[in-house]
């Protein structure tokens, strides 16, 4: 019995040993803060979406720019507002290189589109 405690205390050392005590410096949302891409909507919109910090990003179409909030997603990356998009609620949900885009339009009729980033 004491041999077995004494293996595993030997294995915890080895493992806490192994353990990096340095914090990461780069994180995924830390690396996305700096980037923005632009996309090619299926509607012929071209917006650009720029990360601004861990939890908001910007999203510009003709020359207007609304912040979006991270929201929750079951995969990918979800951005959400209730005003600010052609004055309108809406959301940019993004996995990769491609997103779809729900959005109400300058006269509030809900539309949605698929993107791909250029």
């Amino acid at each position: 019995m004491k041999a077995k405690l004494a293996l595993g205390t030997a294995f915890a050392l080895i493992l806490a040993g192994c353990a990096s005590t340095t914090p990461a410096t780069t994180t995924k949302a830390a690396a996305a803060q700096a980037s923005s891409k632009t996309f090619l909507c299926q509607n012929g919109i071209a917006p650009t979406l720029s990360y601004i910090n861990d939890s908001q990003a910007q999203i510009t179409i003709d020359n207007q720019t609304s912040t979006l909030t991270l929201a929750p997603a079951a995969s990918g990356s979800r951005y959400v507002s209730e005003t600010g998009i052609f004055n309108h609620g809406g959301e940019w949900h993004q996995k990769g290189d491609l997103a779809v885009f729900s959005y109400k339009n300058y006269h509030g009729i809900p539309a949605q589109t698929n993107c791909q980033a250029q």
